[in-house]
Parts: C-alpha cells; structure tokens; sequence
C-alpha cells in the first residue's frame, strides 16, 4: 500500500495499492502531482524498490 498523506492536516491525498518497486512509486507520484499546487516534503521508510 501506498499513500501520500499531508503532514498538517493528516488527509490521505492520494493512495495507491501495488508492488513495492519503481513504477508503483512513479505512478502514485504522478497521480499526487495533479492534486497539489505547491511542491511537497516527500519522506520514505527507506525501503530499496526492486
């Protein structure tokens, strides 16, 4: 599972079920990009996607 949450008020922006790899991260970014107007702190648990 993934999620971009907004750090002040806690609203999940967009989320995303999928593998843990590259075009699962691209494709929730892209989807995250069309929602917000201004640019984001992106914070990851560190896990190497395959």
């Amino acid at each position: 599972m993934w999620t971009a949450i907004d750090a002040d008020s806690k609203l999940i922006l967009t989320w995303l079920a999928g593998d843990r790899d590259a075009s699962a991260a691209s494709a929730l970014m892209e989807d995250l990009k069309l929602r917000i107007a201004n640019r984001g702190q992106l914070t990851t648990d560190g896990h190497r996607a395959i």
